[in-house]
């Protein structure tokens, strides 16, 4: 999958799936909304494709669903930080001296997030050579 490119994951293709369903559309009116001419993107995204950045993102908010809670991220290798983990360590206050925990947890997430930037660009640069 090109970096540029983003697909759903299991479970996030079951939460669009469902989302689809209860507006009771076809992919033809979806693709239109979105504004494609065929609905090749909108089977793509369905089938858990990877479909480009820009459309994963405007299917997503045509279905009234945060993209963030769909997309299959990449994992670094020999990772065990998860998405939750980042966000909640993002949506945190800042951890106070006492809070030990915390700060570890969050001095973990972020060097998994610089690792994980660290491994994109690298991927984009090989791809770039």
């Amino acid at each position: 999958m090109g970096k540029r490119s983003l697909k759903a994951s299991s479970i996030g293709i079951t939460q669009a799936k469902r989302a689809f369903d209860r507006r009771e559309w076809t992919q033809e009116y979806l693709a239109s909304a979105v504004g494609l001419q065929t609905r090749q993107p909108i089977w793509k995204f369905f089938s858990g494709r990877p479909i480009e950045r820009h459309l994963f993102i405007d299917i997503c908010f045509q279905l009234d669903l945060e993209w963030e809670d769909i997309v299959d991220l990449p994992q670094l290798p020999d990772s065990d930080i998860k998405l939750s983990d980042v966000r909640q360590v993002a949506l945190a206050p800042e951890p106070t001296a006492t809070a030990d925990n915390n700060l570890d947890n969050l001095q973990r997430v972020r060097s998994h997030v610089a690792n994980l930037i660290q491994f994109q660009c690298g991927t984009i640069q090989n791809v770039a050579n």
